[in-house]
């Protein structure tokens, strides 16, 4: 006769810091790739809007014109938090640093 099968509760894996380079790229490519093809494909409202975005850790910082260039509302934290942040993981307004919240609040969802 065989044990009833008793599963353990799997653990909630750690996350990990993800290298600030890393980080940036995938940042940068979230904007050059998929929010410049979510525009061109109609799949993100336009708005005349720009989004400057400031990787603290890294010294960088891009704006992005969505797809016009408008009132500028910015966002500011370590590469790795914007990163999950523009991907909807982690709260983009907690990044607000200046400028219209409001861009933020109809954030496109891709």
């Amino acid at each position: 006769m065989g044990r009833p099968d008793r599963r353990r509760p799997r653990a909630r894996p750690r996350r990990r810091p993800t290298d600030t380079c890393v980080a940036a790229d995938g940042v940068d490519e979230f904007f050059d790739v998929f929010v410049a093809t979510g525009l061109a494909a109609g799949m993100v409202p336009r708005s005349a809007a720009t989004l400057a975005v400031e990787l603290t850790d890294a010294g960088a910082r891009r704006e992005h014109d969505l797809p016009e260039a408008g009132p500028v509302t910015t966002i500011r934290g370590p590469a790795a938090d914007v990163l999950l942040a523009v991907w909807g993981r982690a709260p983009l307004q907690a990044l607000h640093a200046d400028g219209d919240p409001s861009v933020l609040e109809n954030w496109p969802r891709i």
